[in-house]
Protein backbone atom coordinates (compact mmCIF):
# COMPACT_ATOMS: atom_id res chain seq x y z
CA UNK A 1 0.00 0.00 0.00
CA UNK A 2 1.53 3.30 -1.08
CA UNK A 3 2.07 6.07 1.45
CA UNK A 4 0.93 9.62 0.76
CA UNK A 5 3.80 12.09 1.00
CA UNK A 6 3.70 14.35 4.03
CA UNK A 7 5.64 17.45 3.05
CA UNK A 8 7.83 19.13 0.45
CA UNK A 9 11.08 17.88 1.99
CA UNK A 10 9.91 14.29 1.67
CA UNK A 11 8.84 14.85 -1.95
CA UNK A 12 12.26 16.23 -2.82
CA UNK A 13 14.05 13.31 -1.16
CA UNK A 14 11.94 10.83 -3.14
CA UNK A 15 12.44 12.76 -6.38
CA UNK A 16 16.19 12.76 -5.84
CA UNK A 17 16.18 9.00 -5.42
CA UNK A 18 14.27 8.60 -8.69
CA UNK A 19 16.69 10.94 -10.48
CA UNK A 20 19.71 9.00 -9.23
CA UNK A 21 18.13 5.75 -10.47
CA UNK A 22 17.50 7.32 -13.89
CA UNK A 23 21.06 8.61 -14.04
CA UNK A 24 22.42 5.16 -13.21
CA UNK A 25 20.37 3.55 -15.99
CA UNK A 26 21.16 6.19 -18.62
CA UNK A 27 24.85 6.26 -17.78
CA UNK A 28 25.14 2.46 -17.96
CA UNK A 29 23.25 2.36 -21.29
CA UNK A 30 24.98 5.46 -22.72
CA UNK A 31 21.68 7.28 -23.27
CA UNK A 32 22.01 11.09 -23.24
CA UNK A 33 19.55 13.06 -21.16
CA UNK A 34 19.50 16.46 -19.45
CA UNK A 35 17.81 18.29 -16.61
CA UNK A 36 15.45 20.93 -17.98
CA UNK A 37 12.99 23.56 -16.73
CA UNK A 38 13.08 24.21 -12.99
CA UNK A 39 15.38 21.25 -12.45
CA UNK A 40 18.01 22.88 -14.70
CA UNK A 41 17.60 26.17 -12.83
CA UNK A 42 18.07 24.27 -9.59
CA UNK A 43 21.36 22.80 -10.82
CA UNK A 44 22.65 26.11 -12.16
CA UNK A 45 21.48 28.44 -9.40
CA UNK A 46 20.96 26.34 -6.27
CA UNK A 47 23.21 23.29 -6.83
CA UNK A 48 20.09 21.37 -5.83
CA UNK A 49 16.35 21.87 -5.68
CA UNK A 50 14.77 25.27 -6.00
CA UNK A 51 13.61 25.47 -2.36
CA UNK A 52 9.89 25.41 -3.19
CA UNK A 53 9.99 23.03 -6.17
CA UNK A 54 7.98 19.81 -5.92
CA UNK A 55 8.77 18.13 -9.24
CA UNK A 56 11.67 17.23 -11.53
CA UNK A 57 11.91 17.29 -15.32
CA UNK A 58 14.41 15.65 -17.63
CA UNK A 59 14.45 15.59 -21.42
CA UNK A 60 15.81 12.96 -23.80
CA UNK A 61 15.99 12.88 -27.57
CA UNK A 62 12.90 11.25 -29.04
CA UNK A 63 15.06 9.03 -31.23
CA UNK A 64 16.44 7.45 -28.03
CA UNK A 65 13.07 6.41 -26.58
CA UNK A 66 13.27 2.77 -27.78
CA UNK A 67 16.71 2.38 -26.19
CA UNK A 68 15.53 4.13 -23.04
CA UNK A 69 12.57 1.80 -22.67
CA UNK A 70 14.77 -1.27 -23.10
CA UNK A 71 17.33 0.03 -20.61
CA UNK A 72 14.67 0.88 -18.05
CA UNK A 73 13.05 -2.54 -18.37
CA UNK A 74 16.39 -4.26 -17.91
CA UNK A 75 18.12 -2.05 -15.35
CA UNK A 76 15.64 0.04 -13.36
CA UNK A 77 15.42 -1.38 -9.82
CA UNK A 78 12.27 -1.72 -7.73
CA UNK A 79 10.45 0.23 -6.34
CA UNK A 80 10.93 2.44 -9.41
CA UNK A 81 8.86 1.93 -12.53
CA UNK A 82 8.74 3.40 -16.01
CA UNK A 83 5.19 4.49 -16.90
CA UNK A 84 4.25 5.16 -20.53
CA UNK A 85 1.02 6.81 -21.77
CA UNK A 86 -0.39 3.60 -23.28
CA UNK A 87 -0.42 1.97 -19.85
CA UNK A 88 -3.37 4.23 -19.00
CA UNK A 89 -5.44 3.26 -22.06
CA UNK A 90 -8.32 3.39 -22.81
CA UNK A 91 -8.11 6.59 -20.75
CA UNK A 92 -5.83 9.53 -21.52
CA UNK A 93 -3.84 11.54 -19.00
CA UNK A 94 -1.01 12.97 -21.08
CA UNK A 95 1.70 11.92 -23.54
CA UNK A 96 4.57 12.10 -21.05
CA UNK A 97 6.75 9.19 -20.02
CA UNK A 98 7.71 9.19 -16.36
CA UNK A 99 9.60 7.21 -13.76
CA UNK A 100 7.64 6.75 -10.56
CA UNK A 101 8.38 5.53 -7.04
CA UNK A 102 5.57 3.05 -6.36
CA UNK A 103 5.91 3.48 -2.61
CA UNK A 104 4.51 7.00 -2.54
CA UNK A 105 1.42 8.89 -3.71
CA UNK A 106 1.54 12.64 -4.29
CA UNK A 107 -1.89 13.08 -2.70
CA UNK A 108 -4.65 11.03 -1.15
CA UNK A 109 -6.16 9.14 -4.10
CA UNK A 110 -9.47 10.44 -5.42
CA UNK A 111 -11.78 9.03 -8.09
CA UNK A 112 -9.57 10.42 -10.85
CA UNK A 113 -6.48 8.72 -9.46
CA UNK A 114 -8.23 5.41 -8.92
CA UNK A 115 -9.46 5.45 -12.53
CA UNK A 116 -5.79 5.48 -13.61
CA UNK A 117 -4.72 2.94 -11.00
CA UNK A 118 -2.71 5.82 -9.48
CA UNK A 119 -0.17 5.67 -12.31
CA UNK A 120 -0.30 9.48 -12.50
CA UNK A 121 -0.40 9.89 -8.71
CA UNK A 122 2.87 8.23 -7.67
CA UNK A 123 5.74 10.63 -7.01
CA UNK A 124 7.33 10.96 -10.45
CA UNK A 125 10.07 12.45 -12.58
CA UNK A 126 8.76 13.53 -15.99
CA UNK A 127 10.65 12.43 -19.10
CA UNK A 128 10.06 14.90 -21.93
CA UNK A 129 11.49 14.56 -25.43
CA UNK A 130 13.32 16.86 -27.81
CA UNK A 131 12.23 16.56 -31.44
CA UNK A 132 13.92 18.13 -34.43
CA UNK A 133 11.12 20.56 -35.24
CA UNK A 134 12.11 22.32 -38.45
CA UNK A 135 14.14 25.10 -40.01
CA UNK A 136 11.51 27.83 -40.12
CA UNK A 137 8.88 29.35 -37.85
CA UNK A 138 6.28 28.30 -40.43
CA UNK A 139 7.18 24.66 -39.81
CA UNK A 140 6.98 25.15 -36.04
CA UNK A 141 3.56 26.76 -36.25
CA UNK A 142 2.21 24.03 -38.53
CA UNK A 143 3.35 21.28 -36.18
CA UNK A 144 2.04 23.15 -33.16
CA UNK A 145 -1.41 23.49 -34.72
CA UNK A 146 -1.50 19.75 -35.32
CA UNK A 147 -0.52 18.99 -31.75
CA UNK A 148 -3.02 21.39 -30.23
CA UNK A 149 -5.78 19.69 -32.22
CA UNK A 150 -4.47 16.28 -31.19
CA UNK A 151 -4.41 17.30 -27.54
CA UNK A 152 -8.03 18.44 -27.68
CA UNK A 153 -9.08 15.19 -29.40
CA UNK A 154 -7.28 13.19 -26.73
CA UNK A 155 -8.98 15.10 -23.92
CA UNK A 156 -12.20 13.28 -24.78
CA UNK A 157 -10.60 10.20 -23.18
CA UNK A 158 -9.77 11.85 -19.86
CA UNK A 159 -11.61 10.48 -16.86
CA UNK A 160 -12.66 14.02 -15.93
CA UNK A 161 -11.65 17.60 -16.68
CA UNK A 162 -10.74 20.51 -14.42
CA UNK A 163 -12.15 23.24 -16.62
CA UNK A 164 -10.86 26.02 -14.35
CA UNK A 165 -7.42 25.53 -15.93
CA UNK A 166 -8.65 26.75 -19.32
CA UNK A 167 -9.92 30.01 -20.80
CA UNK A 168 -13.47 30.16 -22.23
CA UNK A 169 -12.08 30.01 -25.77
CA UNK A 170 -9.93 26.99 -24.90
CA UNK A 171 -12.91 25.26 -23.28
CA UNK A 172 -15.00 25.75 -26.41
CA UNK A 173 -12.28 24.39 -28.68
CA UNK A 174 -11.61 21.39 -26.43
CA UNK A 175 -15.32 20.55 -26.18
CA UNK A 176 -15.79 20.71 -29.94
CA UNK A 177 -12.80 18.52 -30.77
CA UNK A 178 -13.51 16.19 -27.87
CA UNK A 179 -16.84 15.33 -29.45
CA UNK A 180 -14.89 14.03 -32.43
CA UNK A 181 -12.13 12.48 -30.32
CA UNK A 182 -14.55 10.18 -28.49
CA UNK A 183 -14.90 8.21 -31.72
CA UNK A 184 -11.13 7.70 -32.11
CA UNK A 185 -9.42 5.05 -29.94
CA UNK A 186 -6.44 6.22 -27.92
CA UNK A 187 -4.22 3.76 -29.78
CA UNK A 188 -4.82 5.68 -33.01
CA UNK A 189 -4.34 9.06 -31.33
CA UNK A 190 -1.03 7.96 -29.83
CA UNK A 191 0.12 6.68 -33.23
CA UNK A 192 -0.79 10.06 -34.73
CA UNK A 193 1.10 11.82 -31.94
CA UNK A 194 4.19 9.71 -32.60
CA UNK A 195 4.06 10.48 -36.33
CA UNK A 196 3.75 14.22 -35.76
CA UNK A 197 6.62 14.16 -33.25
CA UNK A 198 8.91 11.93 -35.31
CA UNK A 199 12.46 13.14 -35.85
CA UNK A 200 13.76 13.67 -39.34
CA UNK A 201 17.00 12.15 -40.52
CA UNK A 202 18.94 15.38 -40.14
CA UNK A 203 19.38 18.03 -37.47
CA UNK A 204 17.18 21.09 -37.94
CA UNK A 205 17.60 24.65 -36.74
CA UNK A 206 14.88 24.36 -34.11
CA UNK A 207 13.79 21.71 -31.63
CA UNK A 208 10.46 21.28 -29.87
CA UNK A 209 9.04 19.40 -26.91
CA UNK A 210 5.66 17.97 -27.82
CA UNK A 211 4.69 15.79 -24.87
CA UNK A 212 2.20 18.08 -23.13
CA UNK A 213 0.03 21.05 -23.95
CA UNK A 214 2.30 23.15 -21.75
CA UNK A 215 5.54 22.48 -23.62
CA UNK A 216 4.81 22.01 -27.31
CA UNK A 217 4.43 25.69 -28.12
CA UNK A 218 8.21 26.21 -28.72
CA UNK A 219 7.61 29.96 -28.65
CA UNK A 220 6.66 30.78 -32.20
CA UNK A 221 8.98 33.70 -32.89
CA UNK A 222 12.63 34.00 -33.81
CA UNK A 223 13.54 35.35 -30.37
CA UNK A 224 11.83 32.56 -28.48
CA UNK A 225 12.24 29.36 -30.49
CA UNK A 226 14.59 26.73 -29.09
CA UNK A 227 17.78 26.28 -31.10
CA UNK A 228 18.94 22.70 -31.59
CA UNK A 229 22.55 23.74 -30.99
CA UNK A 230 21.74 24.61 -27.36
CA UNK A 231 20.98 20.98 -26.58
CA UNK A 232 23.53 19.17 -28.74
CA UNK A 233 25.90 18.66 -25.79
CA UNK A 234 25.61 18.63 -22.02
CA UNK A 235 27.76 19.54 -19.03
CA UNK A 236 27.46 18.01 -15.59
CA UNK A 237 26.71 20.34 -12.69
CA UNK A 238 26.33 19.61 -8.98
CA UNK A 239 22.82 18.80 -7.81
CA UNK A 240 22.87 17.55 -4.25
CA UNK A 241 25.53 14.91 -3.74
CA UNK A 242 26.00 14.07 -7.44
CA UNK A 243 26.58 15.80 -10.75
CA UNK A 244 23.87 15.65 -13.41
CA UNK A 245 23.77 16.77 -17.06
CA UNK A 246 22.25 20.07 -18.15
CA UNK A 247 22.27 21.58 -21.65
CA UNK A 248 25.75 22.93 -22.41
CA UNK A 249 24.17 26.18 -23.61
CA UNK A 250 21.93 26.36 -20.56
CA UNK A 251 22.17 30.14 -20.27
CA UNK A 252 20.69 30.71 -23.74
CA UNK A 253 17.96 28.13 -23.10
CA UNK A 254 16.99 29.30 -19.61
CA UNK A 255 17.15 32.99 -20.52
CA UNK A 256 14.87 32.37 -23.49
CA UNK A 257 12.43 30.43 -21.35
CA UNK A 258 12.50 32.37 -18.07
CA UNK A 259 14.30 35.67 -18.55
CA UNK A 260 16.35 36.48 -15.43
CA UNK A 261 16.38 32.91 -14.13
CA UNK A 262 19.14 33.65 -11.62
CA UNK A 263 16.82 35.85 -9.56
CA UNK A 264 14.32 33.82 -7.50
CA UNK A 265 10.66 34.76 -7.94
CA UNK A 266 9.02 36.73 -5.14
CA UNK A 267 5.87 34.60 -4.84
CA UNK A 268 7.38 31.13 -4.59
CA UNK A 269 4.10 29.53 -3.56
CA UNK A 270 2.75 29.72 -7.11
CA UNK A 271 5.08 26.87 -8.06
CA UNK A 272 3.86 24.38 -5.46
CA UNK A 273 1.11 22.87 -7.56
CA UNK A 274 1.66 19.19 -8.38
CA UNK A 275 -0.12 17.79 -5.32
CA UNK A 276 -3.45 19.13 -6.54
CA UNK A 277 -6.00 16.88 -8.23
CA UNK A 278 -5.12 16.21 -11.88
CA UNK A 279 -8.65 15.98 -13.20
Amino acid sequence: MAETVRNLKQIQEILYGILCAIDDVCTAADIPYMLTDGSAIGAVREKGFIPWDDDMDITVWRRDLPRLRKAMEERLPAPYRLVRPEEMFPLFHDYVWRVVDTRYHMREPDDYDRAYDNLENYVWVDIFTWTMAGNSLKELKRRNRQLKALWALSMSHRYSMNWEKYTPVQRLGIRMLSAVGKRIPMERLLAWHDRVCADGAEETLYVGRYDTVYTFYTKEDAEGAYRAEWFRDTVRLPFGERNFPVPKEYDAYLTTEYGDYMTPVKDAEVYIQHRESQG
